[in-house]
């Protein structure tokens, strides 16, 4: 059992209604109480909704993914779509 599955046992944490209030998807819940990768933006939600329903902070870490620029892979810019 990691950390954040310790933490929302020990304060019985619905994954539901913590993917509602944390506005992710319930996968992104589940990868974090697994130990699987999420993005630094959703491990920031996700402690921002454990403090709103609890009243406790999560200190600890989440497993975070790795964007495409520190892997040193190109980024392309997004075309801009017109209206015409």
């Amino acid at each position: 059992m990691n950390a954040f599955e310790q933490y929302l046992a020990l304060h019985e944490i619905d994954l539901i209604a913590l993917s509602v209030a944390a506005k992710v998807r319930y996968l992104t819940i589940w990868n974090a109480k697994k130990g699987h990768p999420i993005t630094l933006e959703n491990a920031q939600k996700i402690k921002q909704a454990v403090l709103k329903l609890t009243g406790t902070p999560y200190n600890g870490s989440f497993v975070l993914q790795e964007s495409p620029i520190e892997k040193g892979l190109p980024t392309f810019p997004m075309r801009k779509l017109y209206k015409l």
